[in-house]
């Protein structure tokens, strides 16, 4: 493909043929016996002395030292966890269709759910969110209690607005 002027497209636009598309070519990545200009493969940019690059801007992935420890968490502490996430997600849509519905059902003339109900929902959604924000990021006992007290919130909601 050429450019509009009929000149070859240059390789900074992405194209690396003649005709085709591709980008330009990736820089080569250290390799483990790599040295020289005081780089490192895992660690990036550094000084002399072993020292990160203080311009240098390091990313966090998701796959890293906390995955590790998600995965030596007991089966029963990641099923917790995981029921409480379900769970919190769950209270958000319920409370905010509930809204919905009670902004909607005096224009609509029908019966709705009343305004303490709606409330009471709104609150224990927002601990269940809060709460499971908590037990994802904490991988010891506090953890696991925030990731109970979904449960419990969750259990208390449906219990006292729903089944009582």
């Amino acid at each position: 493909m050429r450019r509009a002027d009929g000149g070859p497209r240059p390789a900074s636009e992405g194209w690396d043929v003649e005709e085709g598309w591709g980008g330009p070519a990736a820089p080569r990545r250290p390799q483990r016996g790599d040295r020289g200009s005081g780089t490192d493969a895992r660690r990036g940019a550094s000084d002399r002395n072993g020292r990160p690059d203080p311009g240098e801007r390091r990313e966090r992935g998701g796959r890293g030292p906390d995955r590790a420890v998600r995965a030596s968490l007991p089966f029963w502490d990641r099923m917790l966890r995981g029921l409480a996430g379900v769970l919190a997600g769950g209270l958000v849509v319920l409370s905010l269709g509930l809204f919905g519905v009670w902004l909607f059902s005096d224009d609509w003339g029908v019966p709705g759910p009343g305004g303490f109900t709606v409330f009471w929902h709104l609150v224990g959604a927002v601990v269940a969110v809060g709460g499971q924000r908590l037990a994802d990021r904490r991988p010891d006992r506090t953890g696991s209690l925030a990731a109970a007290v979904v449960v419990g919130t969750a259990a208390l909601v449906l219990g006292l607005a729903w089944f009582l």
